[in-house]
């Protein structure tokens, strides 16, 4: 599996167009066509991250968690350092999270996950806050990041993926 970042798969691709959704579709393509054997996710900011996996029927948009139509988005994105970082340990968690997911399903699984991650990184400088006393209250949820349960976020992502016929 190959992630780089918009900018990055376009250097790769020697492109020096800024990226747009139709380019970072092309992109991925030809990544694969190159010789990246399984997957390719792009990463793309605000337009969230482009998932394209080997064989498979249909592709997928996986939107930013924090997006510029959401009113709730407002003021929460604070400092990105760290968001490709917190995307691919995310991707890696999911990965590992997707138990009985198999084929695509389980890289575009693991891609919401890394969204997820991705958006309790830059909503504020330095580390996300992990509150302990709420993660025992929160039977069945899970731990509360930055005062909200990943979990929550992961089901409202999923809503929001686009998926793209290949």
């Amino acid at each position: 599996m190959l992630s780089p970042n918009a900018d990055e798969a376009l250097s790769l691709l020697s492109i020096t167009s800024p990226p747009t959704r139709s380019l970072i579709q092309e992109s991925a393509h030809k990544l694969l066509d190159y010789g990246v054997r399984d997957a390719v996710i792009i990463r793309s900011g605000a337009m969230g991250a482009f998932v394209l996996v080997r064989g498979s029927p249909k592709a997928w948009w996986v939107p930013a968690f924090w997006s510029s139509d959401d009113p709730e988005a407002e003021g929460k994105v604070i400092d990105v350092t760290g968001a490709g970082n917190a995307f691919l340990g995310g991707l890696s968690a999911g990965w590992e999270l997707a138990a009985g997911v198999s084929g695509a399903e389980i890289v575009l699984e693991a891609a919401l996950h890394a969204s997820v991650s991705a958006s309790f990184t830059i909503e504020q400088y330095g580390l996300p806050t992990l509150d302990e006393g709420a993660r025992f209250a929160r039977v069945g949820m899970g731990e509360t990041w930055n005062g909200d349960v990943p979990l929550r976020r992961l089901k409202l992502l999923k809503e929001r993926v686009e998926t793209v016929d290949v």
